[in-house]
């Protein structure tokens, strides 16, 4: 059963990584405390996703970025093909950018 979860989690990450994506470092302006149009993730790191296909779930984007570390949250602009995946640390984040960006 655990060998069936395993690969079809595989499965959906080559789906997401089978497109182009393109990661990014959301930036926040110092003591900025708004919330953002698409809703507050917080002050923690967070990566800007896009180029994503519009059948990516947020439960894939985590098992795709926890590789790299802890992912504290993950919002999907449904239908617009980005989303932000938020991390308990910037080096966790600045590794995941690093092996994603393409």
């Amino acid at each position: 059963m655990e060998a069936a979860k395993a690969a079809k989690a595989k499965m959906h990450l080559a789906n997401i990584l089978d497109t182009e994506i393109r990661v990014e470092m959301t930036k926040r302006e110092k003591g900025d405390k708004t919330r953002s149009k698409v809703g507050d993730l917080g002050a923690k790191p967070r990566l800007f996703v896009g180029g994503l296909k519009n059948e990516v779930s947020p439960d894939q984007l985590k098992s795709l970025f926890e590789q790299e570390g802890p992912v504290t949250d993950v919002f999907i602009a449904e239908g617009k093909g980005y989303a932000f995946v938020e991390f308990a640390s910037m080096a966790h984040a600045k590794n995941a950018k690093a092996k994603y960006d393409r």
